[in-house]
Order: structure tokens, then C-alpha cells, then sequence
């Protein structure tokens, strides 16, 4: 039975709601719901009552007598961690990624990358794709978790193409190929299931809010894609935002200062922020582990070894 496994039977149990317990963990509800049932599967017992409109996720009878078990077995393994490499001399990993509201998984391979080396300090650089090529190519980074859009983003995109030699692996982590747009509850679209074409015309005089730094970043690419499909082209409004601290970005849109477009993955309702999928959207956005080829060191093999790990699950 994996570690990972029971982190999420955990955090099911924490969040009572599986695309919450998803997102804090930073996979897929599918990922979510594959663990608990094959935990179940490995015990011979249902662990869960699923949700219903009525009532969230809750534990059975059987998941009650064992909950509090599986959440010891997790503590210890990390306390064994701990204790054990802890003795060992202390380094030093450096890992650029991109900041966003939604995810495709970054905060749980670095997380869980720092539990499992408690030996190891983590420094976390946060830049755009481009400026993430060059922290990499200059030796600022020692790898990236770079999310892009489209289906050959280091062909499209100039600046990447850097990254495209024999000199860097580039390792597919995750895919999306859902844009969600979060808008405030009190928005005319919050109570929809999603959003349709007939319905773009109400995102007309919108502001849309994107990350910072549009002349290097790749948002103004998705940017580009966005505009295509609501027909916005030439006169989407837009505001470029920080979104490292995500509870700005969401107040703004819970305020009514904007809507966020978000291509990855994302709770339909985050902080009372309602995010729905758009009709006719089917560009891929990825997650990419970058990193160079002729540099092999024990700590990048350790976060390597927890990012196949991700890919696996």
C-alpha cells in the first residue's frame, strides 16, 4: 500500500469533497477517486459514503475504524524520513515554476519532494516560461515545472526553443484540455453549468485578469487563444495580476473586478469564486519537467523519482 495512496485518504477525509482534497494535493479528481479505490480494494471495505447533493463525502463505519490508523501510518513514514536524513549533510535544490490559481500538480511534487527530504532545503524561483528558460540555461535553476499552452509550445514560442536540444530532457507531466473562467457568485453566469457560445456575448465587457508581465510571459499566448474563441479578438479587456498570492487574485474576481480564465486544473467553486468550463475549448495545456541533460546529481534524481511518481499516478 503507497504512501500517496493514503495521503489522499486523508485528505478526503480532511476536505469531505474529492475535487477539494484534488486540488490541495494538486491532481485530478480521477487520480483522487483511482486512490481511494484502490486502497479500498487492498482492505476489502468502502471507506467512503460518496457525496450526494444533500451531504458531502463521509466516512463508513469501516473507514471510521481505520482513519485514524491509515493517518499514523502517514505521519510515521514521514517521522522515519526525518529522523534518517536528517544526519546527512545538508543541500540545497533550486526549482523554478510558474504561479498560478489553479495547478497542474507543481505544489504537490515540490511538497511532497520536502517531506520526503527533510535533508534538503528547497528554494523555490518563480518566473514566466520564457524567464524559466533562462534561469535554467544560465544555471540559476537547477530544473522547471513549466506550464505551457498548445500543442508544440517550445516550436511556437521563440524564446523556448532553447530548451529543445540534446543539451535539456523535457519530461510531459500532466495535461488539461479544459478552460474554466471564474467569475463572482453574483455574476449572470455563476448558476450556469457552463459556458456556451450563445452565452460569450455576456463576457464582452469583462476585464480578464492574467499573470504579470505580459511582454515575456506565456499568458499573452493564452491570451491570444482566449480572444479567438469568445470572439473577443482585438477587444478583450485585460488586467495583468501577481497571481503568486492566489487569495488577491480571487477577491478581485469574488469583488466583481474581473473573470479568470484558468487552463488546469481547479475546483468548480474555489473561495466562492465559480469556475466554468467553456464550450469549444480543446487546446492542450501542459506540465513540463525540464531539466539538463548533463547534470546528474543525487537531489535532481530524488525529484525526478517523485515526478514519475506523479506521472504514474
Amino acid at each position: 500500500m503507497e504512501i500517496d495512496k493514503l495521503e489522499s485518504v486523508c485528505m478526503v477525509n480532511a476536505y469531505k469533497n474529492f475535487a477539494e482534497a484534488a486540488f490541495h494535493r494538486f491532481i485530478s479528481p480521477a487520480t483522487i477517486s483511482k486512490h481511494i479505490l484502490q486502497v479500498e480494494e487492498e482492505l476489502g471495505v468502502p471507506l467512503f459514503e460518496r457525496a450526494t447533493k444533500a451531504k458531502p463525502v463521509m466516512l463508513t463505519p469501516q473507514g471510521e475504524s481505520v482513519i485514524e490508523d491509515i493517518q499514523s501510518i502517514v505521519n510515521a513514514y514521514y517521522r522515519i524520513l526525518k529522523t534518517v536524513q536528517s544526519k546527512q549533510p545538508l543541500k540545497t535544490l533550486t526549482v523554478g515554476y510558474i504561479p498560478r490559481v489553479g495547478g497542474f500538480g507543481e505544489a504537490d511534487i515540490i511538497c511532497d519532494f520536502v517531506r520526503r527530504n527533510p535533508d534538503v532545503t528547497l528554494v523555490r524561483r518563480v518566473g514566466w516560461g520564457t524567464e524559466l528558460a533562462t534561469m535554467l540555461t544560465t544555471g540559476t535553476v537547477d530544473t522547471v515545472l513549466i506550464s505551457l499552452l498548445g500543442e508544440n509550445p517550445f516550436d511556437t514560442i521563440p524564446a523556448l526553443a532553447v530548451l529543445k536540444t540534446p543539451e535539456y530532457h523535457i519530461v510531459q507531466v500532466s495535461e488539461s484540455r479544459v478552460l474554466r473562467i471564474g467569475v463572482s457568485e453574483n455574476h449572470p453566469l455563476a448558476r450556469s453549468k457552463k459556458i456556451t457560445k450563445e452565452m460569450f456575448p455576456l463576457l464582452r465587457d469583462e476585464v480578464f485578469l492574467f499573470g504579470l508581465l505580459p511582454d515575456t510571459c506565456p499568458y499573452e499566448h493564452s491570451r491570444k487563444h482566449i480572444e479567438r474563441l469568445l470572439g473577443l479578438e482585438g477587444k478583450m479587456r485585460c488586467q495583468f495580476v501577481d497571481t503568486t498570492d492566489r487569495d488577491v487574485v480571487l477577491q478581485l474576481v469574488r469583488d466583481g473586478n474581473g473573470v479568470l480564465p484558468q487552463a488546469c486544473f481547479i475546483p468548480e467553486v474555489l473561495n466562492g469564486v465559480h469556475f466554468l468550463p467553456v464550450e469549444g475549448w480543446d487546446v492542450p495545456a501542459r506540465l513540463y519537467f525540464v531539466y539538463p541533460a548533463s547534470k546528474s546529481s543525487k537531489l535532481l534524481s530524488r525529484f525526478k523519482q517523485v515526478v514519475e511518481q506523479h506521472i504514474s499516478n
